[in-house]
């Protein structure tokens, strides 16, 4: 869902929280008018596609499009960029997981194989940002931060 983003979680430094309770009703109204037919053709199946729907339309496309409006960038890439970073997350992750589970598949060298999993992951992201100068460069400018914080 878009509540779990970092741009709520701007949002939420910033003291804007009526965006985020904005976008948290229309989740809640959108999912229950969809719950009743997902749960009637599909079952539990119905229900949580009912609730995974109401989820993206209603936070976590509209917590992006209000973010992309202020910083004057177009929704389309910015989306792209949140999921190509978080594919090559997981992707990393995934194969470095894999990979240790071959060699220590059972016993106490297990939760160190997720462990590491999760490690390499974030270390490449935390390269990749800093390659790129940090959050300056990725659209959060100390500006925008100033004129989030004089909302406060």
């Amino acid at each position: 869902s878009g509540v779990a983003s970092g741009v709520v979680y701007l949002y939420y430094g910033s003291g804007d929280f009526k965006i985020i309770t904005r976008c948290l009703e229309r989740e809640v109204m959108l999912s229950l008018v969809i719950v009743p037919f997902g749960a009637h053709y599909y079952g539990l199946a119905g229900v949580a596609g009912a609730f995974l729907i109401g989820a993206v339309l209603g936070t976590g496309l509209p917590v992006f499009w209000i973010y992309t409006q202020q910083i004057k960038a177009k929704l389309w890439p910015v989306l792209g960029q949140v999921w190509a970073r978080a594919l090559l997350g997981f992707g990393i992750s995934y194969a470095v997981g894999r990979l240790l589970l071959m060699w220590s598949s059972r016993g106490i060298l297990t939760p160190f194989a997720g462990m590491a999993a999760v490690l390499a992951s974030l270390g490449v992201v935390f390269l990749f940002s800093a390659s790129r100068g940090g959050w300056s460069a990725g659209g959060i400018s100390p500006a925008l931060i100033k004129s989030l914080a004089r909302k406060v």
